[in-house]
């Protein structure tokens, strides 16, 4: 951890020790994105009780992070440098992520024609892995989420599974939104489909824009080399309640060991006693949900899914020390071929 880093993690002890880890850091985001916030709406924006609002706020103003004039808290020059250096925001035209956030035309129509052309070489999907392709229009719809959320710029990325390549969508936008040079954020893909780590690490090269990838099956994770120390995870798992086990386990050992890294899961609609099971999952894995938002990914195709699946927003409250889950069976293809043998 950098002196810097150091810093925030003393005002986070210090102030709301029971938080999310980058809590701190959201704040001063939002702060340098916003230009100015009051006292309330740091407690109404990120959902935390007032007095903690204020021993945040007073650690801050305290190390020199920021000012406030007439109730409205402002970034201090040195808190300016921080955002922008170590949190990177410094490669980010605010003028352009604020339209791309708004969805304005102009820059959302030049991202999606963008991604549209790198897709076309796409390898095609395999049934066999519960491959199904989302819209591009949902590929921007999660990266748009997560950017608002504080998720993806500064971050350590993981994307588990990436056959609808959102990593490459990722990418796309930062280069849109970005001034200069400079990594926005790390990320990394892991993938059992080797075409598409080759497809998704070239793309990365190609737009000097480095994708890390590993290529291997989590069904045999312990003898693969999982990133470490990730900030947000992205998954779209296998339709199957075992494949939800091994994909959110994998996430929860990738992350770091502190409360509050984040999971973007989209997992199809259930029925009531499966949505159950979804949520003892979700539960045993170590994760709280935020929000769902519901039929949030389309998908081409994916008769399986309706089409449509919903988005799960979890966050990371617990390591998990069992990590053995069962790792037979994860995909419906499989499901399917064990049936007709049982019949």
């Amino acid at each position: 951890m950098t002196k810097k880093k150091q810093i925030l993690n003393q005002i986070h002890t210090s102030s709301c020790p029971h938080e999310p880890y980058v809590l701190v850091e959201n704040i001063l985001s939002e702060i340098y994105i916003k230009q100015s916030l009051k006292t309330l709406d740091i407690s109404e924006n990120f959902n935390i009780p007032k007095p903690t609002a204020v021993a945040i706020r007073n650690e801050l103003l305290s190390n020199g992070l920021i000012e406030q004039v007439n109730r409205k808290i402002h970034l201090s020059p040195r808190g300016i440098e921080y955002v922008r250096n170590t949190l990177r925001y410094g490669l980010v035209c605010l003028d352009k992520y604020q339209q791309f956030i708004h969805g304005h035309s102009e820059i959302v129509e030049f991202i999606h024609s963008k991604i549209q052309s790198i897709l076309k070489q796409r390898p095609y999907v395999k049934y066999e892995l519960d491959q199904a392709h989302c819209t591009i229009e949902t590929l921007l719809n999660r990266v748009r989420f997560s950017l608002l959320n504080f998720d993806i710029i500064g971050r350590r990325v993981l994307c588990i599974g990436d056959d609808d390549c959102l990593s490459i969508a990722i990418i796309s936008v930062l280069k849109a939104i970005s001034i200069g040079k400079g990594l926005i954020c790390d990320i990394i893909v892991v993938d059992i489909d080797e075409r598409l780590t080759k497809f998704i690490k070239l793309t990365g090269i190609n737009e000097n824009y480095p994708i890390d990838t590993v290529l291997g099956n989590l069904q045999c994770h312990s003898s693969i080399k999982l990133p470490q120390n990730i900030d947000t995870v992205f998954t779209d798992p296998p339709y199957t309640i075992n494949g939800l086990n091994l994909f959110l386990s994998v996430a929860n050992i990738s992350l770091k060991p502190s409360i509050g890294g984040k999971v973007y899961l989209s997992f199809g609609q259930k029925k009531a006693m499966d949505l159950m099971k979804t949520q003892n999952i979700i539960d045993s894995n170590g994760f709280l949900i935020e929000q769902i938002r519901k039929k949030f990914n389309r998908y081409e195709g994916a008769s399986i899914l309706g089409g449509r699946s919903n988005m799960y927003y979890l966050m990371k409250i617990k390591s998990k020390i069992d990590t053995a889950v069962e790792i037979e069976n994860i995909y419906t293809y499989s499901n399917r071929n064990k049936q007709k043998r049982d019949n």
